[in-house]
């Protein structure tokens, strides 16, 4: 869905169209399927319209990697997916992105599939790719040991649990090009405003000190194993700490 646009005379037409049919669901009442897929139809339009002119074409031509490395810089591997993207304040539907791990940044693809550009990470406040919301987190004062960045939001309540994904290229024999992308994931949680890397299950219990004991029962008798599932781990301690805290 888009929630800005610029101006052309596509979206008169199609603003226009929204018009009528809201002023008709004043004197009749509304069939909500129809509704639903009108403006579907009508949304897909506007993002096909709006094509090269589209906020998204502001950024650098992006080029691909030697295909003499090992391995990828991507999340989840090299191909292009579906994804929502909130960028400048417009949130686009559908567009074919990769997310280059090794350099933390998006990189989207044109209609034509052969332009690909590089977004500007200042102005890409959030995508969601594969079912994984990802938020933008600037460089904060109180958190000087915390990367800003691109982190997948595990879960969200009064504490946040957060994934960083990293690819770096490693060095795997005596020639220059024996290099291969090697990945490695750490997990964080944010409480009381401050973000704290959590590697293991010691470390999240000691970040919610002041309900270890009821932390440690509820982990024992739930079978949750932070070696085995960090991610899964994390969600569900810092998912049931808030309802401990709900109780106060």
């Amino acid at each position: 869905m888009i929630n800005k646009y610029t101006g052309r005379p596509l979206v008169a037409i199609l603003l226009c169209t929204v018009f009528w049919q809201t002023s008709a669901a004043q004197s009749i009442v509304p069939d909500t399927t129809y509704y639903a897929s009108a403006l579907k139809n009508n949304q897909q339009l506007y993002n096909s319209g709006i094509g090269y002119q589209s906020r998204l074409v502001n950024g650098r031509q992006y080029f691909y990697y030697e295909r003499l490395y090992t391995g990828d810089a991507y999340y989840m591997g090299y191909e292009w997916r579906p994804a929502d993207i909130d960028y400048d304040g417009v949130i686009y539907n559908n567009v074919q992105m990769l997310y280059d791990v090794y350099k933390d940044i998006v990189v989207v693809q044109l209609p034509n599939k052969e332009d690909n550009y590089s977004l500007s990470s200042a102005k890409l406040s959030r995508f969601t790719l594969l079912g994984h919301t990802f938020i933008r987190i600037d460089a904060d004062t109180a958190n000087v040991d915390f990367k800003p960045g691109f982190y997948d939001l595990l879960y969200a309540g009064k504490t946040l649990a957060l994934a960083k994904t990293i690819k770096t290229l490693q060095n795997t024999g005596s020639q220059i090009t024996d290099k291969s992308f090697v990945e490695e994931k750490s997990y964080f949680l944010k409480y009381k405003g401050i973000y704290y890397e959590v590697g293991s299950e010691g470390a999240a219990l000691k970040v919610f000190k002041n309900k270890k004991k009821e932390l440690q029962q509820y982990i024992k008798s739930n079978g949750v194993k932070f070696r085995r599932d960090p991610e899964q781990a994390i969600v569900k301690i810092a998912a049931y700490y808030d309802h401990l805290t709900d109780q106060i």
